[in-house]
C-alpha cells in the first residue's frame, strides 16, 4: 500500500490482531519498506518508520511482501496455501492504479459481515461454488405413493461464474451410486433428476444424495440428502361385526369395522355416507354411519327390517390413505362381507306377584314373574335385579320352568319397611331376540303392626271428671289400620275400633278412636280403676296381618264422707291446729261453698272450694271472719252446699 492503513500506535496494531484472531483472518500485508512510507506533513515521524505490517502477518499466520519487488505469482501461491480444502473458490486477481506514482498497487482489504477494515480499499468477497438443493420430493422425510419416486436435486450459484459439471455429478441410493452415464440420472437446466427403472418395495426408506459433484473450476458443490418413505399398501379392513358368515338377531347386532393403514395413515376426512352401501335382501336400505376413528359404525333402523330371517351386505368402498405428497394418487381399498340376520319378538314378561306397589307382610316373600316365548326362552340369558342384587339362572334362589320365573328369597333376606325394586333387565329367546320391553315395578315389606297410644287421657293419670272421654291414637307406617278386626274392651265391654272411629288419614294409616263413658253407664265413679284394653291389626295386602296388643289405665280418686278435723281446733299460729279441714262427697268433682254461722245464727265466714285436686286445700277455716278478723272461742255451725244441695251439716269447736 502507499500509505499504512492502521494507525501507528501499539494499541492500535494489538486491536486488529486480537480481531482477525477472533475471526480466523490470516493477513497478508504488500508495503514499502520501513522509512519508505508516504507522510503527511501533519503526521507525526513515527508514521514514516512504521514496522507494524511485518507483524501483522507473521502474528495472522500470514506473509509479509514487498511493495516494489515482490511478484504477484508469489502472493497468489502463498494465499493458495493457506486457503487450500475450504469450500469456498477464491479468483485471486489485482487492479493497477496511478495512487503511488510510478508503482503497481495490490489491493487486499479485511472485510467482516459488520465492518469493513481498511481505508481508500477495494473489498472482494470471494464467491462459492453454491450447493445441490433438494426439491423433489419437498419437503423431504415424507410418505409417498409413488412406487418409482423421482428425486430432483437444483444447482444454486452465482451462475455468471459457476457452471456445475455435469461430468462429474454422482448420486448414492441407499448405497447404490449412479453416474451420469446411468439410464436413471439426467441433468437439464441445473437440474439433477433421478428417475427408478425399477419400482422400490413396499415400506422402504429411500435415501438420495449427491454423492459428487464439482463446479467447472472443479470446486466440489455442497450437496444435502433427501429421503422418503415408500407406501404401496391401502388401508386394511379389521375386526368386522358382525363376523362374515353369522347369524345374529337384530337386537343384538352391533355392525361395525376397524380401518387401519401402517404409514400414511387413513384419509379419515373421506370417509361418510358415500364410501357405504347396506343391503338387505338385494335391496338398499337406509342406514346411520358413525365414525369414531379407527372405527366405522353402521346402525340400521329396525323399522325398515321386517320379521324374519334376512340377508345382510355391507360394502365399504374406496377408502383411502394420506401420503404427504399428491405425486401419484393414494393408495384406496374396498371390502364386503355378509350375514344373516333375524328379526323376531322377544319373551314376553308378565307380574304374577308380588303386584306393583302393593305392602306384602310375608318375611318370605317370593317374586313369581311369567316369562313366555312361543320359540322358547333362552334361561341362561335371564337377569333378574332385586334392589342391589343380580339374579341369574345359575343362582340357587331363581328359577325358570314352564314358562314361570320363581324367586324364592333366603332365610332373612327382607327387611321389615324395606321398598323393594324388581327389574327383569334381560331375557333372550332361543334366536337372541330381547325381552319385549324390560320389567321392572316395587312393592313394601311390612313385618310390624300398628301403634296404639292414648292420646286423652295420658296412660295411668289420675282423672276427676266422671265423664272423662278417651281418645286412642292408631297408626301403621306402611299398611292401612284394620279398623274392622281392631276393638277396644273398657271395663269388659268390646268394641270395633270402626263404631269408635273419630277421624282417619286418607289412606287409613293414622286414625283416632274416641270412647265415651256413656256407652257403659253414663259416666265413671269416684274411686274407679278403668282398663283399657286395644287389640289393633294392619291390614297388608298379602299375608299377615301383624297385630298387637295394648293396655291403658287411669283412675278416679275415692270421694269421702261428710267429715271435719280436728275438732277442737286451736289457731294461735303455732301451727299445730291452726286450721279445721272439711271433706264432703265428691270433693275435687264439683266446687261446694262452706257457710260458717255462729251460735246466734249469723254467718261469719263463706268459703269457695273450687273443684280438681287443690279443693282440699281450700275446704279450711283458720278462725277468722270474712274481714280477716280472730273469732272468739266457742262453737260454731257449719253447712257444705255442692250443686245446690247441702251436703254436709255440722258444728266446730274453736278453742284458745
Amino acid at each position: 500500500m502507499c500509505r499504512p492503513v492502521y494507525d501507528h500506535t501499539r494499541e492500535g496494531l494489538d486491536s486488529i490482531i486480537a480481531y482477525c484472531h477472533a475471526n480466523n483472518i490470516i493477513v497478508f500485508p504488500v508495503t514499502p519498506r520501513d522509512g519508505e512510507f508516504f507522510k503527511s506533513p501533519w503526521e507525526p515521524n513515527s508514521r514514516r518508520h512504521y514496522t507494524g505490517y511485518d507483524t501483522l502477518a507473521s502474528r495472522t499466520g500470514g506473509r509479509w511482501f514487498y511493495l516494489y519487488s515482490s511478484d504477484y505469482d508469489s502472493l497468489a501461491s502463498a494465499i493458495g496455501r493457506e486457503i487450500i480444502g475450504q469450500k469456498c473458490c477464491y479468483l485471486l486477481r489485482y487492479e493497477t492504479d496511478n495512487f503511488c506514482t510510478a508503482s503497481n498497487i495490490i489491493r487486499v482489504g479485511v472485510v467482516s459481515e459488520a465492518e469493513t477494515l481498511g481505508w481508500d480499499t477495494r473489498n472482494y468477497i470471494p464467491p462459492c461454488p453454491g450447493r445441490s438443493t433438494p426439491f423433489v420430493p419437498y419437503p423431504c422425510g415424507g410418505i409417498t405413493t409413488c412406487e418409482r419416486q423421482e428425486f430432483k436435486f437444483v444447482f444454486d450459484a452465482e451462475n455468471d461464474v459457476f457452471q456445475l459439471d455435469s461430468l462429474t455429478v454422482s448420486i448414492d441410493v441407499n448405497g447404490l451410486v449412479y453416474d451420469i452415464s446411468s439410464d436413471e440420472l439426467s441433468f437439464a437446466d441445473s437440474v439433477i433428476i433421478f428417475t427408478p427403472l425399477h419400482a422400490f418395495a413396499d415400506g422402504e426408506t429411500v435415501c438420495v444424495r449427491i454423492a459428487n459433484a464439482c463446479d467447472t473450476f472443479g470446486c466440489p458443490v455442497e450437496t444435502t440428502s433427501c429421503c422418503a418413505i415408500i407406501d404401496l399398501s391401502p388401508p386394511v379392513f379389521y375386526g368386522l361385526s358382525p363376523a362374515p358368515g353369522s347369524v345374529v338377531n337384530i337386537d343384538t347386532a352391533n355392525i361395525f369395522v376397524y380401518i387401519y393403514d401402517s404409514l400414511a395413515g387413513v384419509n379419515w376426512d373421506s370417509v361418510g355416507r358415500d364410501n357405504v352401501s347396506v343391503y338387505v335382501d338385494g335391496g338398499l336400505v337406509d342406514f346411520d354411519l358413525i365414525v369414531e376413528p379407527p372405527k366405522v359404525s353402521i346402525h340400521l333402523s329396525q323399522g325398515a327390517i321386517s320379521e324374519g330371517e334376512h340377508t345382510v351386505l355391507i360394502c365399504i368402498r374406496n377408502i383411502i390413505d394420506k401420503p404427504d405428497y399428491d405425486y401419484c394418487p393414494p393408495n384406496n381399498s374396498d371390502t364386503c362381507w355378509s350375514f344373516e340376520l333375524l328379526k323376531y319378538r322377544g319373551p314376553i314378561a308378565s307380574i304374577i306377584r308380588p303386584l306393583p306397589n302393593i305392602v306384602s307382610a310375608c318375611v318370605n316373600q317370593d317374586i313369581i314373574i311369567e316369562v313366555f316365548d312361543s320359540d322358547g326362552v333362552d334361561s341362561s340369558t335371564i337377569l333378574l335385579v332385586v334392589n342391589d342384587d343380580t339374579f341369574d339362572c345359575s343362582s340357587p334362589y331363581l328359577i325358570y320352568k314352564s314358562d314361570t320365573l320363581i324367586f324364592e328369597p333366603p332365610d332373612g333376606y327382607w327387611h321389615d319397611g324395606e321398598t323393594v325394586h324388581v327389574s327383569l333387565i334381560r331375557a333372550q329367546d332361543i334366536h337372541g331376540a330381547d325381552l319385549e320391553g324390560p320389567l321392572s315395578w316395587s312393592f313394601y315389606l311390612d313385618f310390624s303392626p300398628p301403634i296404639a297410644d292414648m292420646t286423652v287421657p295420658i296412660d295411668s293419670a289420675v282423672v276427676l271428671d266422671i265423664n272423662q272421654d278417651i281418645k286412642i291414637r292408631v297408626n301403621d307406617n306402611l299398611s292401612s289400620v284394620h279398623l274392622d278386626s281392631s276393638y277396644i274392651d273398657v271395663m269388659g265391654l268390646r268394641i270395633s275400633l270402626r263404631e269408635l272411629l273419630l277421624s282417619s288419614s286418607a289412606d287409613g294409616r293414622d286414625a283416632v278412636i274416641y270412647f265415651s263413658p256413656g256407652r257403659i253407664n253414663g259416666r265413671w265413679y269416684p274411686g274407679d280403676t278403668v282398663n283399657i284394653y286395644v287389640h289393633v291389626c294392619d291390614k297388608p295386602d298379602t299375608c299377615g296381618p301383624n297385630c298387637a296388643d295394648y293396655e291403658f289405665v287411669f283412675f278416679l280418686p275415692q270421694s269421702p264422707e261428710c267429715a271435719r278435723f280436728p275438732n277442737p281446733f286451736t289457731p294461735d299460729n303455732d301451727r299445730i291446729n291452726d286450721f279445721v279441714y272439711f271433706r264432703f262427697p265428691m270433693i275435687m268433682y264439683y266446687p261446694a261453698d262452706i257457710y260458717i254461722f255462729d251460735m246466734k245464727d249469723v254467718m261469719v265466714r263463706h268459703i269457695e272450694v273450687p273443684s280438681g285436686f287443690s279443693a282440699k286445700e281450700f275446704a279450711r277455716w283458720d278462725g277468722r271472719d270474712d274481714s280477716g278478723n280472730e273469732l272468739p272461742q266457742g262453737v260454731y255451725v257449719y253447712i257444705i252446699v255442692s250443686r245446690g244441695e247441702v251436703r254436709c251439716t255440722g258444728t266446730i269447736t274453736l278453742a284458745r
